[in-house]
């Protein structure tokens, strides 16, 4: 379980995602780079947490199915 800088880094993340996506720039599977550029982090690290802004969408459709 992240602890709550991470939590706090992550939501700041997913923010940005969300504008990204929003702007039409790029096709969120291409969004790494751009989270890399942002916010100064490592490929792996972007990949991470834009996997885990992606899965969140499913986790809310779960949710939604119950």
């Amino acid at each position: 379980m992240p602890n709550e800088t991470e939590r706090r880094f992550e939501l700041r993340c997913f923010e940005f995602l969300v504008k990204l996506r929003d702007s039409g720039v790029t096709n969120m599977w291409g969004a790494s780079p751009y989270l890399q550029a942002e916010f100064d982090i490592g490929p792996i690290e972007a990949s991470d947490v834009l996997d885990k802004w992606i899965a969140s969408f499913k986790e809310d459709d779960d949710e939604n199915d119950n």
